[in-house]
């Protein structure tokens, strides 16, 4: 009776941590366009704080795509130089590019 009762408990929680979890991903999806406008209007505006947290945010999104990736990369590296307060932002991006190319940094 109790390996029945924690067969189902087991399977409860499985259950419910896929549902959230697809639930944030859900949320990622719609969310990544409005932060990419964002992300776009702080690069006009030249506000390096906004660029960095937003693009950190888009970063950690799961709705991210190369597009994103690349242009994000081209404005780091664009204001890198003059801002080394954006070098987390540059690990970052290059962190995910690694990941996505295979995990070899060699």
């Amino acid at each position: 009776m109790e390996l029945i009762l924690s067969v189902i408990a087991i399977g409860i929680l499985a259950v419910s941590i896929n549902f959230l979890l697809s639930k944030r991903k859900k949320n990622h999806f719609l969310l990544i366009d409005s932060l990419f406008r964002e992300f776009e209007n702080a690069t006009e505006c030249k506000n390096i704080f906004e660029i960095d947290k937003l693009g950190k945010e888009i970063i950690y999104n799961e709705g991210l795509t190369k597009i994103h990736l690349d242009y994000i990369s081209e404005i780091v590296n664009l204001h890198f130089n003059l801002h080394p307060s954006l070098l987390e932002l540059k690990e970052l991006i290059m962190n995910k590019k690694l990941f996505w190319g295979g995990m070899s940094s060699y």
